[in-house]
C-alpha cells in the first residue's frame, strides 16, 4: 500500500482463535519435556498429555447436537439419525451421552437427518 519494500525481524504470535496465548508451548519447550521424561524414565505423555486442549476446542462455537449412547452408537457407525432442531446448512458438533462426549461432527442431510461428516475415532489403550 505504501509503494515501498518491507521484511519482517521477528513476528510474535500473541492469539490463535480462542487458544488462550499462556498455554502456547514452543518446540524447543516440547523437545525439553519430551527429554526430561527420557532422563526421569517417564513416559513423554505423562509431561505432554497435561498441555493438550479439549480435541473439540476448535469446534467449540459450533451448535452442539448432543445425541443418547444409542444414537450416538449408530452415528460413530456412520448412520444418520433423527434429531430435531438442528440447522439445515451448518455444521454440529456432536456430542453423546450426560457427559457430552464428544464424538464429531455432522451436519443434516437431505432427508432432514443428522448425518456424521467427521468422526473420532477410539481406541482401547494399548496394554504396557
Amino acid at each position: 500500500m505504501l509503494g515501498c519494500g518491507a521484511h519482517v525481524t521477528m513476528l510474535r504470535r500473541t492469539a490463535v482463535a480462542k487458544y488462550p496465548y499462556e498455554n502456547m508451548v514452543t518446540l524447543e519447550q516440547l523437545n525439553e519435556l519430551f527429554e526430561q521424561a527420557k532422563r526421569e524414565e517417564r513416559q513423554p505423555r505423562e509431561l505432554l498429555d497435561p498441555l493438550l486442549m479439549p480435541m473439540d476446542s476448535a469446534v467449540q462455537d459450533l451448535q452442539e447436537a448432543n445425541v443418547t449412547p444409542e444414537l450416538g452408537d449408530l452415528l460413530q457407525h456412520g448412520q444418520p439419525v433423527q434429531v430435531s432442531g438442528l440447522p439445515v446448512d451448518a455444521p454440529v458438533r456432536m456430542t453423546m451421552g450426560d457427559d457430552r462426549l464428544f464424538i464429531g461432527v455432522g451436519a443434516m442431510n437431505d432427508d432432514g437427518k443428522l448425518a456424521p461428516k467427521r468422526l473420532v475415532v477410539f481406541r482401547e489403550e494399548e496394554q504396557q
